[in-house]
């Protein structure tokens, strides 16, 4: 029974990681694993992830005795099941850059059962001593982003960074009530010293950051000082005020490429995904069907069949066309001739054409319709004809429809990207038909 507390412990920490590897298996696609800090494959991934849950197993079978025995079962049921839970939410449950019903659901019963634990759990500890060198690391956490920003040439934001610094220090409560109060107040009641339940706490801190190693790191080794500190007797709106001021030097004194745009979880690499497939360069004259035949095996590790690529031709022609149609009409040329004809004016530009008033979803959406393109001629050139003549009411001169390339754009093959990776487990399976203008929403 000597280490029991220990083993109690780090069956906590392994089951976490265990989800997170089994979410990274999951979410991610194998050019997602390949552009990580440390490049995986997922012939590589799944036997790290199948000995992660071995061992995450084995030691929860041999913790659950010592919780028995000691008559600690419900503290550590508590952070075996609310911890796992919440990194397989955001890892199984919420989709990056996308906010939806069950991401409300997920965060509302997060943070309920969050007050339920913290209601429900043991007061703190006895105090120890260290009190009087708190400062020395406030000014460690804070300074040395900062001086590590100027040594990189950075010059800061100063407006975000004091908006930063108001709204903050209320987000770092939330987190530290969370991920500090919590496990702190449950691990001492497994027989674990304050530098043990301080490190284990930081690690599963670590785990919420994955797969961004330097931001696993810093608030790896944040929360291991703070948890101390806690654990010692300082309040934790104290602890709140330092980590708004640490957590704003460090997103707004560095490089967003070091930083990695302070992106964590499936966003993180989702974006980088995003930017590798949207590069400029030698696909600049890329065609949609070289484009898919490209990305297919990194996304959904099967190659497009022909006729994925017909639906993908006339997904992309509709949402080209009526984006192309809403460029025309958001141009300085037909708002000079509407104000001078009387013509009407489109909604602004902050909305995309299908959230606009009905008039106008129905005039931009004739353009999509493949009757107008049939009339028009089919040809790239031929519509773009057509533009000028029914939006503009004029000829175009031969330089301007030259400027319009039918070649991908980096934002084109950036939105068809995303659209691949929001689909990508239900599309491995079953082949691609469609999709609505409103969810494939191109910009050129």
């Amino acid at each position: 029974m000597k280490n029991s507390a220990l083993i109690m412990g780090l069956a906590w920490v392994a089951l976490c990681l265990a989800v997170v590897l089994l979410g990274m298996s999951l979410a991610l696609s194998p050019l997602e694993l390949s552009l990580l800090p440390i490049p995986l494959s997922a012939a590589g991934l799944t036997p790290l992830t199948g000995a992660a849950w071995a061992a995450a197993v084995a030691l929860l079978w041999v913790a659950a005795g010592h919780a028995r025995g000691l008559g600690a079962q419900v503290p550590f049921a508590q952070l075996i099941l609310y911890f796992p839970l919440l990194l397989a939410g955001v890892w199984l449950v919420h989709r990056p850059n996308q906010t939806g019903t069950a991401d409300y659901l997920l965060l509302g019963a997060a943070l309920l059962a969050a007050l339920a634990l913290l209601k429900a759990g043991p007061p703190r500890g006895t105090a120890g001593a260290g009190g009087a060198r708190f400062w020395v690391w406030d000014v460690a956490v804070i300074a040395l982003p900062a001086l590590l920003g100027l040594a990189m040439g950075v010059r800061p934001d100063l407006r975000a960074a004091g908006l930063s610094l108001l709204l903050y220090p209320a987000y770092a409560l939330v987190q530290l009530a969370v991920f500090l109060i919590l496990p702190a107040r449950r691990l001492p009641r497994l027989g674990l010293g304050t530098t043990a339940a301080a490190a284990l706490s930081a690690a599963v801190f670590a785990l919420v950051h994955a797969p961004n190693l330097v931001v696993m790191a810093v608030t790896g080794a944040a929360m291991f000082i703070w948890c101390r500190q806690y654990l010692q007797g300082r309040p934790v709106w104290r602890l709140a005020v330092v980590m708004g001021l640490a957590a704003t030097v460090f997103s707004q004194f560095l490089a967003d490429d070091f930083t990695g745009h302070m992106r964590v979880g499936p966003g993180y690499t989702r974006a980088l995904a995003l930017e590798n497939l949207a590069a400029a360069g030698s696909q600049d004259s890329e065609m949609l069907p070289h484009f898919l035949e490209r990305i297919y095996p990194g996304l959904l590790e099967r190659d497009p069949t022909p006729d994925e690529l017909a639906a993908w031709q006339r997904t992309l022609t509709r949402a080209r066309l009526t984006g192309l149609a809403t460029q025309f009409f958001h141009s300085e040329e037909y708002r000079r001739k509407a104000a001078r004809r009387g013509w009407p004016l489109p909604p602004g530009t902050a909305r995309h054409w299908t959230e606009y008033p009905p008039e106008w979803r129905i005039r931009i959406a004739a353009f999509g319709d493949p009757e107008y393109l049939e009339r028009c001629g089919q040809g790239w050139t031929d519509f773009l004809l057509c533009l000028y003549r029914d939006i503009l009411q004029r000829q175009p001169g031969d330089a301007e429809l030259a400027a319009w390339t039918r070649q991908l754009t980096s934002n084109e093959r950036r939105a068809v990207a995303r659209a691949i990776l929001d689909h990508r487990l239900s599309w491995r399976r079953a082949p691609f038909s469609g999709l609505p203008v409103s969810e494939l929403r191109l910009r050129r």
